[in-house]
Order: structure tokens, then sequence, then C-alpha cells
């Protein structure tokens, strides 16, 4: 299958190489955005799913919940706005190791604290990545151009 898609865009007079690193970075950009999803994902079970055994009696939920006074508690506002908070928590999370809202249980401690490690490992995993993309896009394009330049001379001789 990639033989045949280099062989298309080819075909269509664009670089292979180019056109190879951009869908690595844009994998690595997908990755990115997945992975934040289901970060925010996990924080909105926990808040719209806060258990009643707290051990210190607070929690996001009621947090927020008395920053918006809120009477009916979590459902009271939309589904997208906990979502929205949860994405935002977990890039923050991720790539910072901080967060805008500080946990406030041991529960929300253990999510914070697995969720920022996890952001240290993937982040160092990411900058390595997108370093050897561009070293390898940079060798290719010497490669190309070595080549290019044989050809070139080659011609002129000949």
């Amino acid at each position: 299958v990639q033989h045949q898609l280099e062989r298309i865009v080819r075909r269509m007079g664009l670089n292979v190489i180019f056109i190879k690193f951009i869908m690595g970075i844009s994998r690595l950009v997908f990755l990115i955005l997945w992975l934040n999803h289901l970060g925010g994902c996990i924080w909105y079970m926990f808040v719209t799913h806060e258990s009643e055994g707290s051990d210190t009696g607070k929690s996001w939920t009621t947090d927020i919940t008395a920053e918006h006074e809120l009477k009916q508690g979590w459902s009271d506002l939309p589904s997208s706005y906990w979502y929205l908070q949860g994405l935002y928590w977990s890039v923050t999370a991720m790539f910072s190791g901080a967060s805008w809202r500080p946990p406030t249980n041991s529960a929300e401690t253990l999510l914070s604290l697995a969720f920022v490690i996890f952001g240290m490992l993937f982040g160092s995993s990411l900058i390595s990545s997108v370093a050897e993309m561009l070293l390898d896009f940079q060798l290719a394009q010497r490669d190309r151009s070595q080549k290019m330049s044989n050809l070139a001379l080659f011609l002129r001789q000949h």
C-alpha cells in the first residue's frame, strides 16, 4: 500500500519525503489529541461520578458546584462544559505538570500524579520522535540533493 501511495504522490509531482514528514507529524498531533481526549474523559468521570467517601470531604465536583453556585450539582451545567474543563485539565496536567484545578482528595491526587508522570514520559517520547523525524527528513533531503547533483554532473559530462 505504501509503495502505491508513493507512486501516486510522485505522479502528482509532490515530494514524497515531505509528505512522509507531514504524515508523521499528523500522526503525532492525532495521538496528542486522542490521549488528551482520554484524559478529559477520565476527569469527566471523576467529576460526574463523585464518590461520597472522599477522605477530605472535598472534591472537584464540590469546588466547581460552589464556584458556580449550582443548585442541583454538576448536572446544572451542560456535559460539553464538563468535557471541555476535563480536556483543559488533561492538556495542562500532561504538558506543564500543573493544573488550574489542584486535587482536593487522595483519589484526585493519585489521578493527577499518574497523569503528570504519564505526561512527562509521553512528552519526552514526543520530543524524541519529532527529533527523529526531523533528522530523517534532513538526511533524505540531503540524499536526494546529492543524487540530483550527481545526475546533473553526469548529464553535463555526457
